[in-house]
């Protein structure tokens, strides 16, 4: 009896450690690059010097520090509020859940969930995702627009830009919602 209590806890601890990430909420940690190499980490809110220990110095290019192997940065008062991973950083760098530039339009959802993607199939093709930090809850296309200023910080968005021609990640975003309108 007490092997089967012993194999059953160990099959139980297989099967939950096997499903990946709960693919229902989204927190800060998501916003994070992890190095293919050395799994060093750059993340979001993390200070510029903590991210440059890792990415080396960047140079200035717009509104990022543009850094080698495909990764550029915005910072805010020293932090660090969006992480860009273009061509070349897919033999580098993927999100801490795993998602590479030149991934499957198909990985992605399933790597951040089904259930609330934002897929916009006009160019530029993307698959994004908006998280509301306070109310706990992924936020729909419609409601985007609504959100006020001085709450965009607490609301966490990753999206995906494809390939006009297939359904291949090309660029990757991860940011917090204030971060990505300055873009705009």
């Amino acid at each position: 009896m007490k092997n089967l209590l012993i194999l059953l806890t160990f099959c139980f601890g297989l099967v939950a450690c096997g499903e990946g990430s709960d693919t229902t909420v989204f927190t800060k940690d998501d916003l994070c690059i992890e190095s293919l190499g050395n799994k060093a980490m750059v993340c979001y809110g993390m200070d510029k010097t903590d991210a440059e220990k890792t990415l080396g110095t960047g140079t200035k290019e717009n509104f990022w520090l543009d850094y080698d192997n495909g990764v550029k940065v915005m910072y805010r008062d020293q932090k660090v509020v969006m992480i860009l991973l273009v061509e070349k950083s897919e033999k580098s760098y993927s999100t801490v859940r795993g998602a590479k530039v030149g991934d499957l339009k198909d990985s992605i959802l399933k790597l951040y969930g089904e259930k609330y993607p934002i897929v916009r199939e006009k160019s530029p093709r993307s698959v994004d995702y908006v998280y509301d930090l306070i109310g706990k809850k992924f936020i729909d296309a419609s409601s985007i627009e609504k959100i006020k200023l001085e709450s965009q910080k607490d609301h966490l968005f990753f999206s995906t830009v494809l390939n006009d021609n297939d359904d291949r990640v090309k660029m990757i975003y991860l940011s917090d919602l204030q971060a990505t309108m300055q873009l705009r």
